[in-house]
């Protein structure tokens, strides 16, 4: 069957970045093991539709000594564009392939993209995120909710992605799965794919 449409993770493919974990012990005098126990369930929280305001970052914010404009600002600032993969996705476009992210994500932190970084929107149709569709990968919802949007079917796809777990999930709906671990990488397996699909 052939391959219709590419879908991308957006950090740690679009979007490079050293861990906020290990960023945040670096600044403040903290370990990496209380950073990690008191923000994982602040970041499980806030990629769903429905959250606490912004005293959800309060334990985080006291721990390490920051106010939410500065802590938010240390945070997306650390993020840079692999221009590699931007380029990438905006040839599989011209090419006439559908280009998708799926992010696991909130809402300060997509605001913050649409307005510093918007080659992310450009390169892609459409760009899916967690707060706002209420899926949050690894559930299963999130592929089915794009796959049904767009008519798409799971053996019509690609999906890229640094995370073994939403990989595996994908696998679900017959999704072909890149693992990213380098732009060159993805783009020669993408190539064999591509190639494989089409004979």
């Amino acid at each position: 069957m052939p391959i219709k449409a590419v879908i991308f993770d957006l950090n740690g493919v679009f979007l490079l970045s050293k861990n906020l974990s290990e960023r945040l012990a670096e600044k403040s005098d903290k370990s990496l093991e209380e950073i990690l126990g008191v923000m994982k369930p602040i970041l499980k929280e806030v990629r769903n539709t429905v959250r606490k305001g912004e005293e959800v970052w309060t334990p985080l914010l006291n721990l390490v000594g920051m106010r939410l404009d500065e802590f938010f600002e240390f945070y997306f600032s650390g993020e840079s564009i692999n221009d590699q993969m931007c380029n990438y996705a905006r040839s599989l476009r011209d090419g006439g392939f559908k280009v998708f992210t799926l992010s696991n994500n909130f809402k300060e932190r997509t605001e913050y993209y649409r307005k510093y970084f918007p080659e992310l929107f450009e390169v892609v149709d459409k760009s899916y995120f967690s707060w706002e569709t209420g899926f949050v990968k690894p559930d299963p919802m999130a592929f089915q909710n794009l796959l049904i949007e767009n008519d798409l079917k799971g053996e019509e796809c690609i999906y890229v992605d640094d995370s073994e777990d939403n990989l595996e999930a994908s696998k679900e709906f017959g999704i072909k799965g890149i693992k990213y671990e380098s732009g060159e990488q993805v783009i020669e397996e993408m190539a064999k794919i591509l190639n494989s699909s089409i004979k």
